[in-house]
């Protein structure tokens, strides 16, 4: 998983050194939303041992009205 930005999305290795992109991943957002720069910021403090408060969306789910039109 490869977070660039405010987009999370799935990687395979190929042949060599190369990997690629096999599918994006915005569900991941529910888990983390935020600069790379802060999410960096954030495992640094983890791994030493302190507490973080790591940004994420609230899920939301969706009902569907009778004829398919979504309600929220």
């Amino acid at each position: 998983m490869t977070c660039i930005g405010r987009f999370w999305y799935a990687c395979a290795a190929t042949d060599g050194p190369w990997w690629t992109m096999t599918t994006g991943m915005p569900e991941l957002t529910y888990a983390y939303a935020g600069s790379t720069a802060k999410l960096s910021d954030h495992v640094q403090a983890i791994v030493a041992g302190r507490e973080v408060v790591v940004t994420a969306l609230k899920f939301r789910t969706f009902r569907t009205k009778p004829g398919g039109a979504r309600q929220g």
